[in-house]
C-alpha cells in the first residue's frame, strides 16, 4: 500500500459526497425559514427563548443529499422546554429521547428542533443533550474546510460499513465522534493508518485534561467502554458512550481492509436487502422475513423493536432451532427483519443436557422418570429430544408472526 494512493482515491471520492454550492443554497434557504418561524412564535408568545442551529448542517460536515437540520431552542429553565410544543410549525411531530423534541419536514429537507437548558457552567447541566449547543462552536474552530470534507467522508465511510449511528438501536458512531477523531489526528488518512492498530480500550483526550487513561475513566466511568473519547466541551463525558464492541469491531476490520486495499466501494453503502439474499442463498441457510411498519416515537419503537427482535433469536435458539445470523433494516417507514436458519432434517435429533449425576438419588430417579431413554452424558443425566420438521417449521412461523 502507498499512502499516494490512498490520498488519490480520497481527493477523487470527496466530488461524490461533499455538498455543491446548489445544495448549500437549498439547506440554507430551508434553515433560514425555519429559524424566522421559530423566532417570530416565539415573539408572538412573549417567549424569552434563543433559537440557534446546531448538528452537522451548522458545523457544514453533512453528506451530499443526506442532512437533517438541527435547530436548538434555549429555553431558561428544565419546565419551560414543555412550551416548545406551541412553538413548532404544524406537522411537526413529537420525539421522545432524553426530552421531548419535535421532527417534520420543509421542502423534503428533514428537521429536528430539540429544546436546551441555558447553564453558566458545566457542574450544574443535568442533561447532556444541553451541551449539544457546544459541539458546533468547538468543531467550527477547529477544523478547516480540508477537514470537514474528511469528516464528510469518513461519516460516508461509516454508513456503507454499518457502524454509523448512534441512537439507541445502533450502537455506532455519532457525527460528533467522528469530527472530534478528525480534530484529534488531523486527516483521515493520519486516523486510518493509526485506526488500523486500535484495540478495544482506545483512549483519546484531545484537550489533555487528564494525566491518564485510568485518571479519566475514574472520572467519567468509561472502564467497559471499546473507544474512551473525553468530550473537549464537557470532560466528565465519554462521547462514546453508547458505541458497542460490535461496531468498534467492525469500523477497524474495515480500515483495516480499506487500507490495504484501497477501493471506492468501502464508500458505497449497498443494498442490503440484496446483499442478506445472496448471502443467504451462497451460505445455504434458510431466510425468514418479517416487516412492520415505524410507529412514532420512532427511536423509541426501534429501541423496542430491537429487542423484540432480540428476544424472538433468543426464543428460537432456546427451541433447538440453530439461528445463524440476523439483520435489521431500517427505513423511514418500515423496518425488515432477515432470520437466517441453519437447515434441518426431516427429524433432528437434540441432546438435551440434565444436571450432574452428583445429586441425590431421589432427584436422579425423578429425571429418569420424566425422561424416558435418559443415559449418562460424562457426568450429566441427558436424553435425546426428537424435533420434527414440521413442528420446527411451525415453531419458527409463531415466532417469525410475531415480529410483523
Amino acid at each position: 500500500m502507498e499512502e499516494i494512493e490512498i490520498d488519490k482515491l480520497l481527493q477523487k471520492i470527496k466530488r461524490k459526497f461533499v455538498p455543491s454550492e446548489k445544495e448549500e443554497k437549498r439547506m440554507s434557504a430551508v434553515s433560514g425559514w425555519i429559524v424566522s418561524y421559530l423566532q417570530k412564535s416565539a415573539s408572538r408568545q412573549g417567549l424569552n427563548v434563543k433559537i440557534e442551529l446546531g448538528g452537522s448542517y451548522a458545523k457544514h460536515t453533512w453528506v451530499k443529499g443526506s442532512s437533517d437540520i438541527d435547530v436548538f431552542v434555549t429555553f431558561n429553565s428544565e419546565d419551560e422546554t414543555k412550551k416548545l410544543r406551541s412553538l413548532v410549525p404544524q406537522g411537526f411531530y413529537p420525539e421522545h429521547g432524553t426530552r421531548e423534541y419535535f421532527v417534520g419536514k420543509v421542502k423534503g429537507v428533514n428537521i429536528q428542533i430539540v429544546p436546551v437548558v441555558s447553564f453558566e457552567n458545566i457542574e450544574s447541566v443535568k442533561n447532556s443533550i444541553d451541551f449539544s449547543v457546544l459541539h458546533k462552536d468547538y468543531v467550527l474552530n477547529h477544523t478547516n474546510q480540508k477537514q470537514r470534507e474528511d469528516i464528510i467522508l469518513l461519516k460516508q465511510f461509516c454508513k456503507a460499513n454499518n457502524c454509523y449511528g448512534s441512537e439507541t438501536y445502533l450502537h455506532g458512531f455519532s457525527g460528533y465522534v467522528l469530527e472530534l477523531l478528525i480534530i484529534h489526528y488531523g486527516s483521515l488518512k493520519a486516523l486510518f493508518l493509526d485506526a488500523q492498530n486500535w484495540e478495544p480500550g482506545m483512549f483519546i483526550d484531545i484537550e489533555h485534561v487528564y494525566q491518564s487513561k485510568e485518571e479519566a475513566v475514574k472520572q467519567i466511568g468509561a472502564k467497559d467502554n471499546p473507544l474512551i473519547i473525553v468530550d473537549p466541551t464537557n470532560k466528565h463525558r465519554n462521547v462514546c458512550g453508547s458505541l458497542n464492541l460490535d461496531n468498534f469491531s467492525r469500523f477497524v476490520f474495515s480500515v483495516i481492509r480499506f487500507v490495504n486495499d484501497p477501493d471506492e466501494s468501502f464508500f458505497q453503502i449497498k443494498d442490503e436487502r440484496k446483499e442478506i439474499v445472496k448471502e443467504s442463498k451462497r451460505r445455504g441457510t434458510l431466510l425468514y422475513h418479517a416487516s412492520k411498519k415505524i410507529s412514532d416515537p420512532r427511536e423509541r419503537f426501534l429501541s423496542q423493536y430491537v429487542h423484540k427482535v432480540d428476544e424472538s433469536v433468543k426464543e428460537l435458539r432456546s427451541g433447538y432451532v440453530d439461528v445463524y445470523d440476523y439483520h435489521l433494516i431500517v427505513n423511514e417507514k418500515k423496518v425488515d427483519t432477515f432470520i437466517e436458519i441453519v437447515p434441518f432434517s426431516s427429524v433432528k435429533i437434540v441432546r438435551v443436557l440434565g444436571p450432574t449425576l452428583w445429586i441425590d438419588t431421589k432427584n436422579i430417579l425423578a429425571f429418569l422418570k420424566q425422561h424416558k431413554g435418559s443415559y449418562l452424558y460424562h457426568d450429566r443425566l441427558a436424553y435425546d429430544l426428537v424435533l420434527k420438521a414440521s413442528d420446527i417449521n411451525k415453531f419458527i412461523s409463531k415466532v417469525i408472526k410475531k415480529l410483523n
